[in-house]
């Protein structure tokens, strides 16, 4: 028999003082290994709910379970420091008095009078980061991301049943963002831990996530791998918020969609009025005086740029375009001919009013 989920949230509610509903009956199950993200725009619940699983805050409703054990719920609260958890914050927390190899070790009570052994694992886990070295330094002379990794290490020292991680990357810049994210995902697989990420950064949760899990409203809307949250979102907000998404109404009958550029295959759209979404990469512009449409704004990338192109109806789209594609040497004002590449996903055509409310971080 399969072994169960290592975080297992069942039906949590988390309503805070000032009577703002941040988590609602949410359900979350995380496996053994996998790297979840928690995605959301801000008020979404995601803090929250790591914070509920590390004990910071306790639920109103529902159960929490830390491989398979109860935690929090049905009259049980178990601690913070007694639940096999490790956290990452923000901020790194790391103590500025202490060496990276005091701060790695603070975590390991178990190994009180076992000098060796604590030792031991220290070195294990600078090794893992990559800090072999940096034992007697001092956090004040490390790099941003040598900080991260010390932090990562520390959470990863008592082996953890779970690591999580608070916007761990918030307080890079862009360039060692990008490194130092790909350089934790490593480690986190090389340690063999299961780890939830929060973020609000849609590429950062693509790039790093077995899963993602998107919060709307206190409640997760999708539990999707990143290419099916990206290729099939569940709902329109959700297509919205991960990645540029482009709509344009139609009409579906069979397997296909007739809109203003023409027949698009939609395998699984319902008959009659439909919004149909389309990623900008799918929108292909060809120089055409007699076309559809013309471009109306550049955005140069360097391997690729970003076209925004107005249809004859006024409706406008944004369209990738790859430099390699003759479609990059299209100028401003220039008519082109749109054309759509792939399958579409469909959503209920739009009735208007505004997506829910965000409500809690």
């Amino acid at each position: 028999m399969a072994p169960g989920p290592v975080i297992d949230l069942r039906g949590v509610t988390r309503r805070f003082a000032s009577g703002v509903l941040a988590v609602d009956r949410l359900q979350l199950q995380v496996a053994a290994g996998n790297i979840v993200v928690l995605l959301g725009p801000s008020g979404s619940g995601k803090t929250t709910v790591l914070r509920l699983i590390a004990g910071f805050e306790q639920p109103e409703a529902g159960e929490i379970r830390v491989a398979g054990r109860p935690v929090a719920g049905q009259d049980v609260y178990v601690p913070p420091e007694r639940r096999g958890v490790g956290m990452v914050f923000q901020d790194y927390a790391l103590f500025p008095h202490l060496t990276v190899a005091e701060n790695v070790g603070f975590g390991l009570h178990h190994l009180n009078g076992r000098d060796g052994a604590r030792r031991a694992r220290v070195q294990e886990l600078l090794g893992l980061v990559g800090l072999a070295g940096f034992e007697r330094r001092y956090p004040h002379q490390l790099s941003g991301g040598q900080q991260q990794r010390v932090a990562l290490a520390r959470a990863l020292a008592p082996n953890p049943a779970v690591v999580l991680l608070d916007e761990p990357f918030s307080n890079l810049d862009a360039d060692l963002r990008a490194r130092v994210r790909a350089e934790v995902r490593d480690i986190l697989r090389a340690a063999g831990a299961t780890a939830i990420f929060v973020t609000h950064d849609q590429e950062e949760a693509l790039s790093l996530a077995d899963e993602v899990a998107v919060l709307w409203a206190g409640r997760v809307v999708q539990l999707a791998s990143p290419e099916e949250l990206y290729r099939r979102p569940a709902t329109r907000e959700v297509a919205a918020f991960v990645g540029d998404a482009n709509f344009l109404p139609g009409r579906a009958h069979g397997e296909a969609v007739v809109c203003e550029l023409g027949t698009v295959a939609a395998p699984e759209a319902p008959e009659g009025a439909v919004d149909l979404m389309l990623r900008p990469e799918m929108i292909l512009p060809i120089a055409d005086e007699s076309g559809n449409g013309r471009v109306v704004a550049r955005e140069f990338y360097g391997h690729e740029q970003m076209f925004t192109l107005q249809l004859d109806s006024g409706a406008t789209l944004r369209s990738l375009v790859g430099r390699r594609r003759h479609q990059s040497a299209l100028r401003l004002g220039q008519r082109v001919r749109v054309e759509v590449q792939g399958e579409a996903v469909v959503f209920p055509a739009a009735r208007g009013g505004a997506a829910p409310d965000e409500r809690g971080e």
